[in-house]
């Protein structure tokens, strides 16, 4: 099992996220890229008024269509690689290795935003106050 290198380890505890750089090689992010136009123009739900971190909402977004706006879910009916992503060897090591072994797929989504000054956004799911409860300080979040 691949683990968490010390410098992973740091960066995750301080920032709350791993950056993992060429995880994907330029073929496969034209492939994804290509999947995500093709969803893109599917039929299916993107609300008009989606919200922002579950606080603000995005009317400041100049292109909510096209190329600017999608927020897809249940990505995993669109096409099997995107089901391949889910264990991919290497990084799944990675989150188990975060997380512990007593993990579950819940969800899948896609998510694009227009390129520019679209601010972004991080939340943890149930609410800001889950990032923060540990069992004991050195729970995992």
């Amino acid at each position: 099992m691949e683990r968490l290198t010390p410098t992973q380890r740091k960066q995750w505890a301080e920032a709350g996220y791993l950056a993992l750089p060429q995880v994907l090689s330029p073929n496969e992010v034209e492939f994804f890229s290509r999947q995500l136009d093709i969803i893109r123009a599917s039929p299916g739900y993107e609300p008009m008024r989606q919200p922002m971190g579950h606080y603000e909402w995005v009317e400041h977004c100049e292109d909510l269509g096209g190329e600017g706006f999608m927020d897809r879910r249940d990505l995993l009916t669109y096409h099997p690689a995107f089901i391949d992503l889910i264990d991919r060897p290497g990084i799944f090591d990675l989150v188990v290795d975060l997380m512990g072994p007593y993990i579950g797929f819940s969800m899948s989504q896609a998510i694009v935003r227009p390129s520019g000054n679209f601010p972004g956004y991080t939340h943890t799911d149930g609410g800001e106050a889950l990032a923060q409860i540990r069992v004991t300080a050195t729970s995992r979040p």
